[in-house]
């Protein structure tokens, strides 16, 4: 078991962050009192190496009831969104629910991008930790899994910690267009417009952008 020292370098992934209105959106500002920087712990398991934040280390012995490769075995995992080569599940759990990401493309393109540019998992972590060490409101990542081979498999585990409360973007929106197409007040709308406009802003002006936009 080795015991890393998290710095990050930039990548272009996404962020998810504080907004104006506060009241119903699934963005969290950064904390100020957590450490941005966690030590991180990487250990062996199986065909995986796993970097794991110290303090969430027990996510590796409390996993899900068919282990991490077969999450869709345990009832209290719920599948959250697919697409292909992509999984993403929410996973219920008594000290918190956390999210698990799955990359599952291992063509011979996917394996070179992996041999080029390192895991999938692995760029967005670093992208996480280094949001959080600027102070950006981010994902709060938790753990990454990938082969120890740089020639191993393209496949990757992510697992980030759930906002109890959290709600999708495009609901949030759903209801601003609402709002504003039956009280003809367009207020709450164009706030949340704001308030992502200076999320991606901020990010933009400590080094961090978005692939997508």
């Amino acid at each position: 078991m080795d015991i890393l020292n998290a710095s990050p370098a930039v990548h272009a992934h996404g962020t998810r962050g504080d907004a104006l209105d506060r009241s119903s959106l699934a963005f969290v500002a950064h904390d100020a009192d957590q450490d941005p920087c966690p030590a991180i712990v990487r250990r062996r398991v199986g065909n995986w190496l796993w970097q794991i934040r110290q303090d969430h280390a027990a996510l590796l012995e409390t996993g899900p009831a068919g282990g991490w490769e077969h999450i869709e075995a345990d009832p209290a995992a719920t599948r959250v969104k697919q697409n292909e080569g992509r999984e993403v599940w929410r996973l219920a759990r008594p000290d918190g629910d956390v999210f698990v990401k799955y990359s599952l493309i291992d063509n011979i393109p996917a394996r070179l991008k992996r041999w080029l540019r390192g895991p999938v998992c692995f760029s967005e972590w670093q992208a996480a930790l280094y949001a959080r060490q600027q102070a950006i409101p981010a994902v709060e990542p938790l753990a990454c899994a990938y082969s120890p081979s740089r020639w191993g498999t393209a496949k990757s585990i992510l697992i980030t910690a759930a906002l109890p409360d959290a709600r999708p973007l495009h609901d949030v929106w759903a209801d601003r267009l609402r709002e504003a197409q039956s009280r003809g007040d367009y207020g709450p709308a164009r706030r949340l417009i704001e308030a992502l406009a200076d999320l991606l802003a901020t990010a933009h002006q400590r080094g961090l952008q978005h692939a997508d936009l």
